[in-house]
């Protein structure tokens, strides 16, 4: 039995600018999704996860019920002609709730799990195209869970259709200038094709609000100059700035507000929060200078501190 890996994430800086041809910063977390693959005489696949869990005996819409992406990408590489039906596939994962990228690390781990165990040729990059066809089929949206997941790291994204420019910072600068990251689960689950959806219409529609995604945009890239010259005051004030730009865009609740509030007012020079994604609920991130774990000041929400995974998607064993 052969055993694959591939981070989850978490968006650093970015959020709605990265789908108008801005750049995005977002970097993988050392929670996976695990795929293993062994010979079976029929097809098998067992999914054993925190919210989902199930067993099947063929590639049905039971499925597609259970998980979208499991259904597309088994189907992706079974029109592609690579063995799928006679395998035994297990799925599991350490990904501890909503907005850490587990979708999207779900498609990248099995697509790279049936292209190795099938003795293919390929490369990352490979991967990338074949993976974002996928997710694209799925719920659209860019390809900034994906990069992370598949690569590893701390990476640039931006994109133009089905053109991706990435670039990436392989070590943990993070971790190097004593800053802790924390994920924050604020009990609010979104789906998130349907919110940015929602609010690019509104952008497309409300003058201030496109100007409230390109200064997010301008933010961005100086959030990733910062980071590669490790300038982390000022890494700090921008994450700042950027959580305040995503609520006036209006993806903000109360529930975001009183995490990222307890902070501002109580540790504003060494701890900052911001939401992680399309906002209204899910993940949101924490940088922390403080050598106390900030999970302990929240009872009523479930928090992890993390790491920053450097390689992407692999074979673990």
């Amino acid at each position: 039995m052969t055993v694959y890996i591939a981070p989850g994430k978490l968006i650093l800086t970015g959020e709605y600018a990265v789908l108008y041809g801005y750049p995005a910063v977002v970097f993988s977390i050392d929670r996976y999704i695990e795929v293993s693959i062994e010979n079976h005489q029929g097809f098998q696949i067992e999914v054993y996860g925190k919210r989902l869990c199930g067993r099947f005996s063929e590639i049905a819409k039971e499925i597609f019920y259970l998980s979208p992406q499991i259904y597309e990408t088994l189907n992706f590489y079974n029109r592609r002609g690579l063995n799928v039906e006679n395998l035994n596939i297990k799925i599991s994962s350490s990904i501890p709730f909503k907005g850490l990228g587990s979708s999207a690390a779900v498609i990248t781990c099995l697509s790279y799990a049936l292209l190795d165990y099938n003795n293919l040729n390929f490369s990352k990059e490979d991967l990338l195209s074949d993976v974002y066809k996928i997710k694209r089929k799925i719920e659209g949206g860019s390809p900034t869970d994906i990069i992370a997941s598949i690569f590893g790291g701390i990476n640039m994204v931006k994109y133009f259709g089905e053109n991706i420019v990435y670039r990436k910072i392989s070590e943990d600068i993070f971790k190097k200038n004593n800053v802790d990251l924390y994920a924050i689960f604020t009990g609010e689950e979104i789906k998130t094709s349907s919110i940015l959806s929602n609010i690019m219409q509104e952008i497309d529609k409300i003058r201030y609000k496109k100007a409230i995604v390109r200064s997010i945009g301008e933010l961005a890239e100086a959030v990733w100059n910062n980071l590669k010259n490790e300038k982390i005051n000022d890494i700090f004030k921008l994450i700042r700035l950027n959580h305040y730009l995503l609520a006036s865009l209006g993806v903000s609740t109360k529930t975001i507000d009183t995490i990222v509030n307890h902070f501002e007012e109580k540790d504003k020079d060494s701890v900052v929060v911001k939401i992680s994604g399309a906002g209204f609920g899910d993940s949101l991130i924490a940088l922390s200078r403080d050598s106390k774990n900030i999970c302990n000041e929240l009872d009523n929400f479930k928090c992890i501190k993390i790491g920053i995974d450097v390689k992407g998607v692999r074979i673990k064993r």
